[in-house]
């Protein structure tokens, strides 16, 4: 289940929300990232570590980062990419009522799998479409208002999915 939060600006009234996290459509999101880095579109580097490494496992959960520089925020896929700590294990890892090796595929892995089973092989660089700065993963509730800029808390708790 994905958690946000939901903000009314105090100075432009401008209503936004912040919703990071995974939902019931993970598996889908997880399939098209992998597909993503697998044709490239991240980067020629994670295309490679796709083909050499077996069972490549990428951090599809989504999350709040902020630009150092200029402040600049969004939602964004982490995106660092794992590599399995035992890839028989995986090979075994029953999918509903196929195992990964019948797959062919990890169909998707989960948060919580990735600490536990895998080892980080290369770590996303986000940077700020605005100034080029680095993005940082942040467990802010005070957000700038995307319209004016206001600092603002949240107003409502939200569980989507």
């Amino acid at each position: 289940m994905g958690q946000g939060y939901g903000y009314v600006c105090s100075k432009c009234g401008h209503e936004y929300q912040v919703d990071t996290g995974i939902g019931m459509l993970f598996p889908q999101v997880y399939r098209n990232t992998i597909k993503e880095i697998a044709e490239g579109k991240h980067g020629q580097k994670r295309k490679d570590l796709y083909k050499k490494i077996p069972f490549l496992a990428v951090d599809a959960e989504a999350y709040y980062y902020e630009c150092e520089d200029c402040g600049y925020w969004s939602v964004e896929e982490g995106l660092d990419l794992y590599k399995p700590k035992n890839t028989e294990k995986i090979r075994k890892q029953q999918f509903g009522e196929k195992t990964v090796e019948e797959w062919g595929e990890v169909p998707y892995v989960m948060n919580y799998e990735l600490k536990h089973d895998y080892i980080l092989v290369d770590k996303y660089d986000h940077r700020c479409p605005k100034c080029c700065g680095q993005m940082k993963k942040r467990n802010k509730t005070v957000i700038s208002c995307p319209k004016c800029g206001t600092k603002n808390r949240p107003v409502k708790d939200v569980l989507w999915d």
